[in-house]
């Protein structure tokens, strides 16, 4: 995914998912997200020293009823969640460190 597939996303709502560190053992996660879109992006990085695989976050401004198409830039999968599910926990696992994945998601219609 390049960088003007995204840009549209940029200006929308911003949220940290976890809190700010520039530590080398920790996690850090943002969202964006843009409510006249219904449509976002996650970005994650684990860093260098940090021992775990995974790391839950919730995501937030999302409409609970809806669904959204989410896939991740890293894998390639594409998966479908409901917005309660994704803001009550989206569980992203990164098996390298340091490693990164930029997780985008849509609403689905009809």
């Amino acid at each position: 995914t390049g960088y003007r597939e995204v840009r549209r996303l940029l200006i929308g709502a911003w949220y940290p998912l976890l809190p700010y560190s520039r530590g080398p053992t920790d996690w850090i996660a943002s969202q964006y997200h843009r409510p006249d879109l219904d449509e976002g992006m996650i970005l994650a990085f684990r860093r260098n020293e940090n021992r775990e695989e995974n790391v839950t976050v919730m995501l937030r401004g999302l409409n609970a009823d809806s669904n959204y198409a989410v896939r991740s830039d890293r894998s390639g999968t594409e998966t479908v969640k409901s917005g309660t599910e994704l803001m009550e926990g989206l569980r992203i696992e990164l098996p390298d460190r340091p490693d990164s994945d930029l997780i985008i998601y849509r609403r689905v219609r009809g």
